[in-house]
């Protein structure tokens, strides 16, 4: 798992334990998360492979699950840890704002 972490530049965020996994998310985000799991990056899908079926730890990671008005690239609710893969996606003026 190292070399994956050392591969892939990941920012992680710390969630605060008492936010709930769906707490605050509409409809609309939902579907925005579907699309994005559709259309990941090779980074998100490389993290992913070794992130999945409790690969790590035995932790239950969700890939682009909504949280308030945030989509993160992978969330632990277990441990409140949501990872932001940073890639491309990530490189243009609108998307480091929002950031």
């Amino acid at each position: 798992m190292s070399d994956v972490l050392t591969a892939v530049e990941a920012c992680l965020i710390a969630i605060k334990s008492c936010c709930s996994p769906t707490k605050g998310a509409d409809g609309k985000l939902y579907e925005y998360a579907r699309d994005l799991r559709k259309n990941e990056t090779s980074a998100e899908d490389l993290l992913w492979r070794n992130l999945r079926n409790r690969k790590l730890d035995g932790l239950k990671f969700r890939r682009q699950h909504p949280l308030d008005k945030f989509i993160p690239d992978f969330y632990c609710h277990e441990k409140k840890l949501a990872i932001e893969v940073d890639g491309s996606v990530h490189d243009s003026k609108d998307a480091k704002e929002s950031d």
